[in-house]
């Protein structure tokens, strides 16, 4: 979904590996996005340690992985399309070349 939708396969690599890089040491906008997700599973959970209360309701399915995964999805494209950061710059769009 980032490389994708949100960056557009624009990434400077480099930056990948280093904590000062463009990208910075955490993420807290994808922890974030990760802990709700987390909280939001809980009641989809059927496990033999926990089985949340809309567990019955579906038949005994445990479908947290599936709503997690679009929660997740969702929380994170929201987030990252109004926060992302300009990254190296593409092509030069085609058109007319003035003389």
């Amino acid at each position: 979904m980032d490389y994708s939708l949100v960056k557009r396969g624009r990434y400077e690599v480099q930056s990948f590996f280093t904590p000062d890089g463009i990208y910075g040491w955490i993420r807290w906008r994808a922890w974030i996005c990760y802990v709700i997700t987390l909280a939001v599973q809980v009641p989809f959970l059927d496990q033999l340690f926990y089985v949340g209360p809309l567990v019955s309701s579906l038949g005994g399915a445990d479908i947290s992985w599936i709503v997690g995964f679009g929660v997740a999805s969702l929380l994170y494209l929201a987030g990252a399309k109004r926060f992302v950061r300009a990254g190296p710059p593409g092509p030069p769009a085609a058109g007319p070349v003035a003389s």
